[in-house]
């Protein structure tokens, strides 16, 4: 026997002792009882529904988006966009500063 399985081994004979100097009585799963004791937790409040979202696409050459990106400080084409699209709807006076980060 290698180690692991000795381990095992002495593991079950342990257990085989304790059962019968402690009188423990052993069952099979056929013997159990199902009992159910799952319970969903009840909502503390009510669902706020959100504000839809849809995307926006569009093409602009590469070299602007890279200079967009460095200038504003962002890594992906997706935040230069988001953050173009809420300077534009701040300076026509559309949102106010707070909104853009919704």
């Amino acid at each position: 026997m290698d180690g692991e399985e000795g381990k095992v081994v002495d593991a079950i004979d342990r257990a085989d002792e304790e059962v019968r100097t402690r009188g423990l009585r052993v069952s099979s799963i056929q013997d159990a009882e199902y009992v159910s004791t799952f319970a969903a937790p009840e909502r503390r409040s009510a669902l706020v529904p959100r504000e839809p979202y849809t995307s926006i696409q569009y093409r602009k050459p590469k070299r602007y988006v890279d200079l967009a990106k460095k200038v504003l400080h962002l890594r992906s084409n997706s935040a230069v966009g988001e953050k173009t699209f809420d300077i534009f709807m701040e300076s026509e006076g559309l949102i106010d500063d707070k909104e853009s980060d919704a």
